[in-house]
């Protein structure tokens, strides 16, 4: 009986233990999350993905790429609006990922370059579609910027 009742505590002990790690784990993670993704610290993080579609931020002259997942053997490409007074565009180019030579419809990247040219609020929002269809896009993405000094 007693060993039932000691084995019983251990178990609850452990199972107390383990939750309460998770509970650290997530608060920690909560607390940093913002930082992670908000707001680059260098130059290698200027380069956002559909992961980090959202808010963003960065100083005036920084050049910054988008890298989209995209495949260009079926038609769609994305399309990108934004407002030139504080963004420019340098240029797009498609790179496909690696693959064996014989093998075809291959996916790739899309990477859009720009340089942020004037402190302020704007966004970036990229339409997946094929041009020449009337329908919705197949995904939307936006990303809203804040431009500092």
């Amino acid at each position: 009986m007693i060993n039932k009742l000691l084995e019983n505590r251990l178990f609850m002990l452990f199972i107390v233990l383990i939750l309460l790690a998770a509970v650290i784990y997530i608060a920690i993670d909560f607390i940093y999350w913002p930082q992670k993704t908000s707001s680059p610290t260098s130059s290698e993080d200027y380069i956002f993905t559909e992961a980090d579609e959202g808010a963003v931020q960065f100083p005036v002259g920084q050049e910054f790429v988008v890298l989209l997942e995209a495949n260009a053997t079926t038609g769609f490409q994305w399309a990108l609006q934004l407002d030139s007074n504080y963004i420019d565009f340098k240029g797009k180019e498609y790179i496909t990922d690696e693959a064996p030579e014989e093998m075809v419809g291959v996916g790739g990247h899309e990477k859009f370059t720009f340089t942020a040219i004037a402190p302020g609020q704007t966004e970036i929002i990229f339409a997946y579609a094929r041009p020449w269809e009337s329908v919705e896009p197949e995904k939307v993405i936006t990303y809203d910027i804040t431009i500092t000094e």
